[in-house]
């Protein structure tokens, strides 16, 4: 009995799997990349006309060491989101509400630059003490909700990441101001 009780209930598991991982969003996507720093990622996921921000965040990306890279890994790992509903594509575009919890990044560099200044730490190892010590999870987070833009282009959801058409979402990642801080810090 016991037996048959299991094999029937492997078999719903079985079946249900499929119906349940219906994939990743282009914008879930984007902001897994996002945490781990995998800039060829998110320039796949970036429409064509993002080119220039996508070179901008590689380039500056490539520049890091180890180290530095590692700690803008765990900065970003802290970023947390829900992808809560998607509207209808309409004229090639469609958008995503996502809840955000994230480290608030402008304060973040502004708290680091400061103490730069008169400690003379470099940027990473200033980030890296505030996330060692909780400084960040517990004094630097904040939630959003935002709207991201999606677009149709080569039969792929992309996403134009750019002040004009997702600035809430570029302003909440401050991708390109952390990566060029912590390049040239």
């Amino acid at each position: 009995m016991k037996k048959a009780v299991s094999l029937i209930l492997l078999l719903s598991m079985l079946v249900l799997l499929p119906c349940c991982s219906g994939g990743t969003t282009p914008v879930e996507s984007f902001l897994l990349a996002v945490r781990k720093m995998d800039t060829v990622k998110m320039e796949e996921l970036m429409t064509s006309d993002s080119a220039a921000m996508a070179a901008r965040i590689k380039e500056y990306a490539d520049s890091l060491d180890s180290e530095k890279r590692a700690v803008l890994i765990s900065l970003y790992s802290e970023l947390k989101y829900t992808i809560s509903e998607e509207s209808e594509a309409e004229n090639g575009t469609k958008t995503g509400l996502v809840a955000l919890t994230i480290p608030d990044m402008a304060a973040v560099k502004s708290f680091a630059e400061a103490k730069t200044a008169v400690s003379g730490e470099s940027a990473y190892e200033i980030v890296g003490t505030m996330l060692s010590d909780g400084t960040v999870s517990g004094s630097y987070m904040t939630e959003k909700k935002i709207t991201v833009t999606m677009k149709l282009e080569n039969e792929k959801w992309l996403i134009p990441y750019s002040e004009s058409e997702n600035g809430e979402l570029v302003t909440a990642l401050f991708l390109v101001e952390m990566l060029r801080f912590f390049a040239l810090g």
